[in-house]
């Protein structure tokens, strides 16, 4: 292994750090998809529906919704629901959750 970071090169080991770093932030979070969108126009109404959403969820396989860091939904507005990604406290609260449901 050692010898296969060295023969990546400076640049190429930054840009496996940067990689590693990005997987690490990204196991905390939890995508959720084909949830249909609040109709209301206010937008912390639309926040707090996702959330309720998300902790609904959460409840349903036995995670306490404190977790929960932030909601939000991803990609553009467009004919399908937009997916909701939401940031839980730990990558173990998210293998908790998806032991759960398998």
């Amino acid at each position: 292994m050692k010898a296969q970071i060295r023969s990546l090169g400076e640049n190429g080991t930054e840009k496996l750090l940067g990689e590693i770093h990005d997987r690490m932030v990204r196991s905390s979070n939890i995508m959720i998809y084909d949830v249909e969108e609040s109709k209301s126009v206010i937008l912390s109404e639309k926040i707090s529906n996702d959330k309720e959403i998300v902790s609904n969820f959460l409840r349903t396989v036995d995670v306490n919704d404190s977790n929960i860091l932030k909601v939000v939904r991803v990609r553009r507005i467009g004919i399908k629901p937009r997916p909701i990604k939401a940031v839980l406290s730990s990558p173990q609260v998210v293998n908790d959750a998806a032991k759960t449901t398998s």
